[in-house]
């Protein structure tokens, strides 16, 4: 066929059909017969990027060529990247080198050459790498350099290659140098100044101008000189930013949601938007809400358009209310449940390292486009009028032991793997207490590291009503009663009274256990996602790998027996939950749960937690509530235990101990 084809494999790539003959030829072939093939191409990779049917030749090359081919490409394309990145096909080639196949330094290169193909020579000269630096390396071109990136990116996204990588890096690189550059900042505010009022003029009534003489306006202006007036206003290039972020909203920004880039780039977007525009880019993600908390990088732009817009109609109606339509699903699943978290507890480094909200939500702290400080917005979204805090409060309460507790007995084994369930569960009860429901409370609790942070609480004064209030309350008091009832008043068998033993693991082997953790919650999520959704259709297998064990069972089969017997307050993280309850209750004076503890806790059972270590540590906590109720009722349930408890080995029962005959 090879030699039937020579001289023209160029016209055969470029026909539907016979492109395809020549792909098989490029897959299937020798290593011989793609260099002859390569030789025949190779003056007219270019133009073959470019065409509907060629580009797949192309890329074919690129994935089955060898390492000589890969460089010839690199050559081939240089000086001419910003075109080709322009093009709705050969953009894709360019894309399948810069994410798959480019090193460092080859990266580099094609990002110079987007920087501004005039300017590249000297960047390669002094090594550049980023847009930062060329902009600083040039800083008398830069508005040359912002204007022709621009440029590039309008047109992009314009054609729909906003998925592609390398148009979200240039973009996530623009979109931060805009927002490092004051005077840009300022131009693009005071532009969305005269746009509102220009489009309030417009909507006034304008009868009164038919009566004028046409030389004139109403006020008496000369026709021409408002006109000459209007143009001297018009700043060159003043609107390209706003341009680009129009083009990106026509675009559907959730293309973009899917890439670590991708989501800071968006987020960039958000916060360079001015309220109307926001609305735009919220509507747009109608739809997609459950499937962008599910996402690996996609529930990041949740949280990142939480943490800035300050509608909270409007993230109620387009985001929180396709929440609590899978609410069981998002609080199964390890990616959506941050959502929840941050709802109730925004930038609480506990759920939210440091390092992540400095990458991800610092750069738009001083945002002229957000009013209100992170403390109200987290207390407007626990109010009952936006529902999620509610709805979270009655899950706890109907659905306590299947969602978050979990029962071996039961086959509810998911909860026991997924051990971080309960941490949601601690902020659900926590956050919704009298004393977090207060607006110095949360002011004090969540704030934002800009400038601008200090006159937004100035100027804040809000409260929850008395009815939303008592409405929390209530829910709250029965969550509470459920943990009380289906948890800790159940029968207790003790597991042993040894001390356990202390962990010799290193840093690295936790760390290790930890995404071990992780994948497993993850696994279980999507499979018991796909049980609901009633999944049926068998995927495709290699018969070689009929008898590997399938991954997500095998992850979630292991480390299950090691506490799914354990009673709750054995359990680290059940221990540690109740521990976290009762101290928040010593601070704010506040004993409901520990007042239920000893209401509906038999006493028989009160005693049999004398018997275990992290069982102990709980009495010790609701004694030092140092609530005469309390404690007057666990010294008279647990005296016949003073003798047991002075001979235990446990240290939770020395402690114990100590506080009994103390008092």
């Amino acid at each position: 066929m090879l030699a039937t084809a020579k001289g023209k494999i160029e016209d055969l790539c470029m026909a539907h059909d016979t492109s395809r003959i020549v792909e098989s030829l490029i897959q299937f072939g020798t290593e011989a017969q793609r260099w002859h093939v390569f030789g025949e191409l190779k003056d007219r990779l270019r133009r073959l990027s470019m065409s509907n049917y060629a580009r797949f030749v192309v890329r074919k090359m690129i994935v089955y060529g060898a390492k000589e081919h890969r460089l010839e490409f690199f050559k081939a394309l240089q000086g001419y990247i910003g075109k080709l990145l322009r093009h709705k096909y050969a953009s894709e080639v360019v894309e399948l080198l810069y994410n798959d196949y480019a090193t460092v330094s080859q990266r580099a290169a094609l990002l110079r050459e987007a920087y501004g193909h005039h300017i590249a020579p000297q960047q390669t000269m002094n090594n550049v790498q980023h847009l930062d630096e060329a902009l600083e390396l040039n800083p008398d071109k830069r508005q040359t350099i912002m204007a022709s990136l621009n440029d590039l990116l309008v047109t992009a996204v314009s054609k729909g290659l906003v998925r592609l990588t390398i148009i979200q890096h240039l973009l996530l690189e623009y979109l931060t140098a805009v927002l490092k550059s004051p005077e840009f900042l300022q131009s693009h505010q005071e532009h969305q100044q005269r746009r509102q009022a220009d489009q309030t003029e417009q909507q006034q009534p304008q009868a009164s101008t038919a009566l004028v003489p046409s030389a004139e306006y109403a006020d008496g202006t000369d026709v021409a000189v408002k006109e000459e007036k209007e143009k001297q206003t018009v700043i060159p290039r003043e609107d390209s930013l706003q341009t680009l972020l129009e083009a990106i909203l026509e675009a559907q920004i959730v293309s973009m949601l899917h890439t670590r880039e991708g989501v800071r780039a968006a987020l960039a977007v958000l916060w360079l938007c001015p309220p109307k525009d926001r609305k735009t880019l919220v509507r747009s993600l109608k739809t997609f809400v459950a499937s962008l908390a599910f996402d690996e990088h996609g529930h990041l732009f949740l949280v990142g358009l939480l943490d800035a817009v300050d509608d909270t109609k409007l993230v109620c109606k387009y985001v929180i209310k396709e929440l609590l339509a899978d609410l069981e699903d998002i609080v199964a699943h390890p990616h959506a449940r941050k959502v929840l978290l941050y709802l109730l507890a925004p930038r609480d480094q506990r759920h939210f390292p440091a390092q992540l909200v400095e990458n991800l939500l610092v750069g738009g702290d001083d945002s002229p486009f957000t009013r209100k400080p992170l403390g109200l917005r987290a207390l407007e979204y626990r109010s009952p009028t936006v529902g999620i805090l509610p709805a979270l409060l009655r899950l706890a309460t109907d659905r306590l032991v299947a969602i978050f507790v979990g029962d071996p007995k039961a086959d509810l084994l998911a909860p026991l793997e997924d051990r971080s369930r309960l941490i949601l569960l601690g902020e659900i009860l926590s956050r919704s207490s009298a004393h977090e429901l207060r607006l110095e409370t949360v002011l004090a609790a969540f704030k934002r590291t800009g400038s601008m942070e200090t006159d937004r609480i100035a100027n804040c004064q809000t409260t929850l009503s008395t009815s939303d209030f008592e409405e929390l309350q209530t829910l709250r008091l029965g969550a509470l009663r459920s943990l009380v009832e289906q948890v800790l008043a159940t029968p207790f068998h003790p597991v042993g009274i040894t001390c356990p033993s202390k962990s010799k693991m290193s840093a690295e082997e936790r760390r290790e256990v930890q995404q071990q953790r992780r994948k497993r919650a993850l696994a279980i999520a999507e499979s018991e996602s796909l049980k609901k959704r009633k999944v049926t259709v068998k995927a495709f297998t290699n018969p070689d790998e009929a008898d590997e064990p399938r991954g997500s069972e095998a992850l979630m089969d292991s480390s299950t027996a090691t506490s799914a017997n354990m009673p709750f307050l054995e359990r680290p993280e059940g221990q540690l939950l109740i521990k976290r309850l009762l101290r928040e209750e010593k601070a704010s004076k506040s004993f409901d749960l520990g007042r239920l503890i000893i209401t509906l806790v038999p006493a028989e059972i009160l005693r049999a937690w004398t018997t275990c270590n992290r069982s102990c540590f709980t009495l010790v906590n609701l004694l030092e509530l140092e609530d005469a109720e309390i404690c007057g009722r666990l010294r008279k349930v647990l005296l016949p235990c003073i003798a047991d408890l002075k001979s235990s080995p446990l240290a939770g029962a020395k402690i114990l101990c100590k506080h009994l005959t103390s008092g």
